[in-house]
């Protein structure tokens, strides 16, 4: 079928954007912190630095949030991966529908992640980041003389979003 083989294309290319973006986030980098912050937290006196060991739990969780939402993503791109190859063998209407559906929302999540990415750490205090608020702040002033987002504006629209949280 032209539409699977369409999608298995579709679904590489994710995996691709995947592997760049697990390079940006620096996952191996990110367990390996996660075993350093969870023997630390095994030492006896660990939690008798109340002040200490809260922010070392808080970077442990927000590290182990990280590294769970990648780890969800690429079970979720291996698990559409197999129905693809699933429905190869045995088409059925119903479930391809329900897989370009399931591909397009990994899509928007993988973009969602991939923004996550570039407005975590140092970079949003570069000249990149600034410009890109700059940007968005021009398009919002367009919006407000034109409230249609068409299908392209999708990733304007998150980047406003993740600017509105980045506000003090």
């Amino acid at each position: 079928m032209i539409e699977l083989e369409e999608n298995l294309r579709f679904l590489n290319e994710l995996n691709i954007k995947l592997n760049h973006i697990k390079d940006s986030m620096k996952i191996n980098e990110l367990i390996q912190e996660l075993r350093k912050l969870e023997e630390e937290s095994t030492k006896d006196d660990f939690w008798n630095d109340q002040a200490n060991s809260s922010k070392v739990f808080f970077f442990f969780l927000s590290i182990k949030r990280k590294i769970n939402g990648y780890e969800n993503i690429v079970s979720e791109l291996n698990n559409l991966k197999e129905m693809n190859e699933l429905l190869n063998l045995e088409p059925d209407q119903d479930l391809l529908k329900e897989l370009l559906k399931n591909s397009d929302t990994l899509k928007n999540k993988l973009d969602d992640l991939e923004i996550q990415t570039l407005f975590s750490g140092k970079i949003h205090f570069s000249p990149y980041f600034l410009a890109l608020i700059c940007c968005a702040n021009a398009f919002s002033h367009q919006r407000a003389h034109q409230p249609r987002f068409g299908k392209t504006d999708v990733r304007i629209r998150r980047i406003l979003a993740l600017q509105n949280a980045l506000r003090p």
